[in-house]
């Protein structure tokens, strides 16, 4: 069973990088890669908490707008916290969202991100440099996707200043969820899950 498992995740893992070089290719922007916290411009106190930069599969973030369907999730504004090159909020323009919000902590990541949405013409989103612990969120409703930004000690405020900030019917999407215990801890509820053998490609999404 695990040599199964392991075939399957390599196998898998073929599949999004082949994807993922066709959906930049498709697109003519470039998001794909990883990038270690320590090869960015992040300020130093931070690089310990920070999570390397990779962005969610094509394939994984279709599934993820089609849940977003199903659930009745808020079509209007998208916030990606911890947007990286942008490639989610590419995605959730082609979904037919409007209003596009993008967080990072790193210039280099909101520079790269700016410059992939304005290849598409998409020049009306908001990328912010900023602290996601101390940012005002927007009180509309709204989805909020996260792609395990950073660890648990940057999470759990983040989540509690969403829980002060947001409305009850936003939706928020965290991608590779191995710290879905503090949404639920805090008071927010699992209303839908994409479930993978690969906990990478796993997502859930919770309301207040």
């Amino acid at each position: 069973m695990g040599l199964l498992k392991e075939f399957l995740s390599d196998t898998t893992r073929a599949k999004h990088r082949f994807v993922d070089a066709l959906g930049d290719y498709s697109l003519s922007v470039e998001t794909k890669g990883r990038i270690e916290p320590f090869e960015l411009d992040l300020p130093e106190h931070s690089l310990a908490s920070s999570r390397a930069y990779q962005a969610a599969p094509y394939l994984i973030l279709r599934s993820i707008f089609v849940a977003l369907k199903k659930i009745k999730a808020p079509q209007e504004t998208f916030l990606d916290i911890g947007c990286g090159k942008g490639r989610a909020l590419l995605m959730a323009h082609r979904w037919g969202y409007k209003n596009l919000l993008g967080l990072d902590l790193s210039g280099r990541m909101i520079s790269n991100a700016s410059q992939n949405l304005a290849k598409k013409g998409i020049f009306h989103a908001r990328l912010k440099v900023a602290d996601a612990v101390n940012f005002q969120y927007p009180s509309g409703d709204s989805v909020f996707f996260l792609n395990n930004p950073f660890d648990g000690n940057i999470l759990r405020p983040v989540v509690t200043a969403l829980k002060e900030q947001s409305s009850p019917e936003s939706v928020f999407v965290y991608l590779n969820p191995l710290r879905e215990h503090l949404f639920q801890q805090l008071g927010f509820k699992k209303v839908y899950e994409i479930d993978s053998f690969n906990h990478n490609y796993k997502s859930s999404f919770f309301r207040l």
